[in-house]
């Protein structure tokens, strides 16, 4: 009985024991490791292209992004359409084709063309006949002969007819007759529909032989030379926006190349869906080319501009969803020793990214630093 007491006791003594160093070893302060160094010899470092360099000051635009439209002024874009209704009977443009303001698009034959020189004609003769019972009339008023009843009738008549004879004469112009032709005989039986605005033709809806009426559009011309911005801007930035801001912009369709323009009207309509409003901008560019009508733009307008620290792009690493640099650590003879250390990106502009979090004066590894995260 004694030796089972001693026994657990011995046993009770030796679990506080062990506790105790347990508890120690917990408490105990770890060991510090040492930051791990990047080595890269002088032969790397000239084979990779690398290059040291310090954070420095730079000017950032403050922007406001947006999307838009190219577009033409709507005094160059023409929907074209018939006078007269007939039947096309030679087409003179293809699509797509550059044409200038008056050059011929398509031909149409036309009957209401050869009732209209024939109400012309026969207008025109009973106007004659009307000029002279107007002047006879109104000798015979002037030597108190004829009653002023007579010479009212007959000046009414004349004046009725004339007025019709110069609304058929220029109906005529319009389509590119010429009225005194018409007079003396010689009719035409189809007339030329010609483009109202310099351009490119973007549409055509007629084929030879297809009966057309007043109500057909058979052709679209838009004018390239004069093309702008159409931007919607959320209506929570409008109160940023100034005329003559700078606006940087890029094609949808090629998002490498950098355009400008500027501003030139913010919009007073706040469209109820979209919640932005329409504002127009001025391509400064001569590139132009590069546009077409509708093509669907990327931009950004410059409201100010501040400075911050900043470093070139090719500084950066990307780690994650962060961003980290190579610091340099040591310069020795037979080369360089580097250690990672993180950076916040505030933003990134073209080339340049604003960074924080690093001391200003420390040589870090602007080039070549993706070579190091290869290997």
């Amino acid at each position: 009985m004694k030796r089972t007491k001693y026994f657990f006791l011995l046993l009770l003594s030796l679990s506080f024991s062990y506790q105790g160093c347990k508890q120690s070893a917990e408490t105990e302060e770890p060991i510090e490791v040492s930051e791990e160094l990047i080595v890269v010899t002088n032969e790397q470092f000239e084979s990779d292209g690398m290059i040291l360099g310090e954070i420095f000051e730079t000017k950032f635009s403050e922007d406001i992004s947006c999307n838009g439209n190219i577009v033409a002024p709507a005094g160059e874009m023409a929907q074209v359409g018939i006078p007269l209704s007939g039947v096309i009977e030679k087409i003179n443009v293809g699509l797509n084709q550059k044409v200038s303001a008056g050059q011929t698009l398509c031909t149409i034959k036309s009957m209401e063309l050869i009732d209209l020189q024939q109400q012309f004609a026969e207008t025109s003769a009973m106007l004659v006949r009307l000029k002279s019972d107007f002047e006879r009339a109104k000798a015979l008023k002037a030597d108190s002969i004829g009653s002023n009843k007579e010479f009212v009738a007959v000046e009414s008549e004349f004046l009725t007819m004339k007025a019709r004879v110069q609304s058929l004469k220029m109906q005529l112009e319009v389509l590119g007759v010429n009225p005194n032709e018409v007079e003396k005989g010689s009719w035409k039986n189809s007339y030329e529909i010609k483009s109202p605005v310099a351009g490119f033709v973007t549409d055509i809806e007629m084929v030879v032989g297809e009966t057309v009426g007043q109500d057909s559009r058979i052709a679209t011309v838009v004018g390239t030379d004069n093309l702008y911005l159409k931007l919607s801007v959320f209506e929570t930035d409008i109160t940023k926006l100034k005329k003559g801001q700078q606006v940087g912009f890029t094609l949808i369709s090629d998002q490498q190349k950098n355009f400008n323009a500027t501003l030139t009207s913010i919009g007073k309509n706040i469209d109820k869906d979209s919640k932005t409003v329409a504002c127009t901008a001025d391509i400064v560019t001569e590139q132009s080319s590069e546009f077409t009508h509708g093509a669907f733009v990327n931009a950004k307008i410059i409201t100010g501009e501040y400075s911050a620290k900043s470093l070139p792009v090719d500084a950066l690493v990307k780690d994650g969803s962060n961003y980290l640099v190579y610091v340099l650590a040591e310069k020795t003879g037979e080369g360089y020793s580097f250690r990672k250390q993180n950076v916040k990106v505030n933003r990134i502009s073209g080339q340049l990214a604003e960074v924080s979090e690093l001391e200003p004066g420390v040589k870090v590894l602007t080039k070549g630093g993706y070579s190091l995260e290869v290997e």
